[in-house]
């Protein structure tokens, strides 16, 4: 009784760390769109604030205000890259548990293990 309520306790904590797997990897588009777009925003600020000069003092307003641009946008890329990564990881540490369990499975007799494979296919929705 004891192991089948560590295993469903397992099966929970499972489910959440998946949930918050996607609730993270919206909230990195979502904040990847932001500052892209802040960062576009920032880049028509500086232009125009580029256009009152002349000469080589605007060339490089203009170099700069890109720069800047850049450096947000490679910023805000990689954190959402490094967010979808660490999603990954939690998809693979999740397969993993799921082929564990279904492995305990193996040394049950025949309805027990019918019963206990349907448990971690459930838990796992597979």
């Amino acid at each position: 009784m004891k192991k089948s309520t560590t295993i469903l306790l397992a099966g929970f904590a499972s489910l959440s760390v998946m949930g918050h797997a996607y609730a993270a990897s919206s909230e990195a588009e979502e904040a990847y769109r932001a500052a892209k777009n802040n960062a576009s925003e920032s880049y028509k600020v500086a232009r125009e604030k580029c256009n009152q000069l002349s000469g080589n003092p605007k060339d490089l307003c203009i170099e700069e205000a890109r720069a800047a641009h850049t450096k947000t946008v490679v910023d805000a890329k990689s954190g959402k890259e490094i967010r979808e990564v660490q999603k990954d990881a939690t998809e693979d540490k999740l397969d993993a548990d799921y082929k564990v369990e279904l492995e305990r499975c193996e040394r049950l007799g025949s309805t027990t293990k019918d019963a206990c494979v349907a448990a971690v296919k459930a838990k796992y929705g597979k």
